[in-house]
């Protein structure tokens, strides 16, 4: 994982989109998983909320 893609200019929802693309192993999908990490702000804490109420194991 190369961590360097620090979402600058993206919303959350388009690194969520992001984040859910590709396997496990989609070095992009983790690239957005990190810079929602890095932003830490309450936008990125209520859409991971929002995700756990999904059907959808990878959602989740």
């Amino acid at each position: 994982m190369s961590h360097h893609d620090d979402g600058e200019g993206r919303s959350t929802e388009a690194l969520n989109q992001a984040s859910l693309e590709g396997d496990e192993e989609d070095e992009r999908a983790w690239d957005a998983i990190w810079a929602l990490r890095r932003r830490g702000t309450r936008d990125v804490l209520n859409a991971a909320i929002h995700l756990l109420g999904s059907s959808s194991a990878k959602e989740r």
